[in-house]
């Protein structure tokens, strides 16, 4: 008995009773099916999808299997059935969409907003902008683009701040000048008037542009910045608070050992000659000053010969090494410039004379002493 059944695909298939229940391929679709038995073979059938079993013979015009092929009963050949219509092909997916590269900005506005921690709760750097040119897919070109873009930032700002930077050198300078021509001015009436600290104070303070000065390489800027620096350095022998040394320590040169002061005595021996020559400039001077100040009778020409004494003070004490400046002639020296001041500040004073006299006796021992061997040496304290 032969058992008569159905692809899914469409394809009829017979089998022998035999063969129930086994699994047998369809050789139209290659599926695997099972022979239905004799119990189940409707419910078999019935899953089969619904489809024409036989079709109509050309030549005689009855009924044949839809899979014979000749007519059983007229002989004739009969067509192969047309196959079943293939399932139409699913659509082929659209290609992803080329994502359209960052740009700079982008990049940037993306790294700045982007997370600071990830899924699992670690601390993400965030990205740098040449970092994400990189790794972006930028073209060389851009990134060559961004890079010296970067560059020409950098150099954009390094021109700015030397132009900033040398206006304000500029700046320094003027002010420089200015502050220590002033100074240099009124600076030298303040010593006339006996007003020390005064003066020192304003050439201190001109000080603070002696850099800018000596920077210029211009011989009248270097020659300003001397005078200031010979004025203060003078100056700090007289007045009650100098700053150049400060922090307590002593204007007077003392020896560490007695090899030191041995040398300081034979350099004292070896320059004197010159050192001798500095105190008579001086002593000389003040003798005029003094002089000239007796009886109160111009107390212009006493200002201009007291200017002139001290502006010979200032130069000796800028030539004169620190172991010279602490000898007993500098020390008498200035003193006697401390009694021209006095007596100029005391001009009306009755006892204007007497003050001058006292410098006089001072200017005259030194002319002694420089002219005595042995008589001047090294203070001890």
């Amino acid at each position: 008995m032969k058992i008569l059944f159905q692809c899914p695909c469409g394809k009829s298939m017979v089998a022998e009773s035999e063969t129930a229940g086994s699994v047998v391929r369809c050789p139209n679709c290659s599926r695997q099916l099972r022979v239905p038995s004799g119990k189940d073979r409707g419910k078999e059938l019935a899953a089969s999808p619904s489809g024409p079993t036989t079709r109509v013979c050309r030549k005689c015009g009855k009924n044949v299997p839809l899979d014979a092929q000749a007519c059983p009963h007229c002989k004739a050949p009969v067509a192969a059935p047309a196959p079943a219509a293939p399932a139409p092909a699913p659509a082929p997916a659209a290609a992803p969409k080329k994502k359209k590269p960052a740009s700079p900005a982008e990049m940037i506005a993306a790294s700045i907003h982007a997370p600071t921690v990830d899924e699992e709760g670690r601390p993400v750097a965030p990205a740098i902008a040449f970092a994400g040119a990189h790794h972006s897919g930028l073209s060389k070109n851009v990134q060559m683009g961004i890079l010296f873009g970067a560059l020409g930032f950098a150099v954009i700002a390094l021109i700015t701040g030397l132009v900033i930077w040398s206006s304000w050198s500029k700046e320094q300078v003027s002010d420089g000048r200015k502050l220590s021509a002033d100074a240099l001015t009124e600076g030298k009436k303040l010593e006339c008037e006996g007003k020390f600290q005064e003066a020192y104070d304003k050439y201190t303070d001109a000080q603070n542009y002696k850099r800018y000065l000596v920077g210029t390489g211009i011989q009248s800027d270097a020659e300003l910045s001397k005078a200031i620096d010979d004025r203060t350095i003078g100056l700090q022998y007289i007045v009650p608070n100098p700053k150049v040394y400060g922090g307590g320590q002593s204007l007077v040169w003392r020896a560490e050992s007695r090899q030191e002061l041995d040398q300081a005595m034979t350099e004292i021996r070896e320059k004197y000659p010159t050192y001798r020559q500095w105190v008579l400039g001086v002593a000389q001077t003040g003798l005029d000053a003094a002089a000239s100040g007796k009886g109160g009778k111009n107390k212009a020409v006493f200002e201009a010969k007291l200017g002139q004494t001290i502006d010979a003070f200032v130069q000796f004490t800028s030539q004169a090494s620190p172991v010279q400046r602490s000898m007993y002639s500098f020390m008498v020296t200035r003193e006697a410039i401390q009694d021209l001041t006095t007596a100029y500040k005391g001009w009306d004073r009755p006892d204007r004379d007497n003050i001058l006299m006292t410098a006089e006796m001072r200017f005259k021992e030194l002319k002694i002493m420089v002219d005595t061997p042995g008589r001047d040496t090294i203070r001890s304290n």
